[in-house]
């Protein structure tokens, strides 16, 4: 298996990336407490752009931190080098490369699909246990602030 393997380093700076995670989803669930969607009030421009901010940083941080896991674990199968000199591989977008790895090293190798499965899998629930400790992390906040 990659994570007991080769892929250590990759996948405990995926768990190290955690911790930023629920701090900042800690944080834009404290900032939208204060705000109302349901009505438009010009006063709230500045709290409404640092949520919409901080809710993006999180999005894209929570993006990155999975692409770079898998770049690591695709660029680690030695098979995959014979691929990535396809020309169809060169000419693409960075998506569009992940999506052609993907594809295309499903087919030959059986067990590569099991392991890809576990590691989604594992980025599913280890993605809710940061978004829950974010809500406690900002409910604490809340508590604490009110009193």
């Amino acid at each position: 298996m990659y994570i007991l393997g080769k892929g250590k380093k990759a996948f405990l700076e995926y768990m190290r990336n955690l911790t930023p995670q629920i701090l900042l989803s800690s944080f834009v669930l404290f900032i939208s407490k204060r705000l109302d969607f349901c009505e438009w009030d010009l006063s709230n421009t500045p709290i409404t752009l640092l949520f919409f901010s901080a809710l993006l940083l999180l999005v894209f941080s929570i993006f990155v931190n999975i692409y770079y896991f898998f770049e690591q674990f695709i660029e680690s199968l030695e098979w995959v080098e014979n691929l990535k000199k396809q020309k169809h591989y060169i000419n693409l977008s960075l998506v569009g490369r992940v999506s052609f790895l993907v594809c295309r090293t499903l087919r030959p190798q059986k067990w590569f699909y099991f392991e890809f499965v576990f590691l989604i899998l594992l980025f599913q629930v280890t993605l809710v246990v940061v978004l829950t400790q974010g809500v406690f992390g900002a409910v604490s906040l809340i508590q604490a602030v009110s009193r």
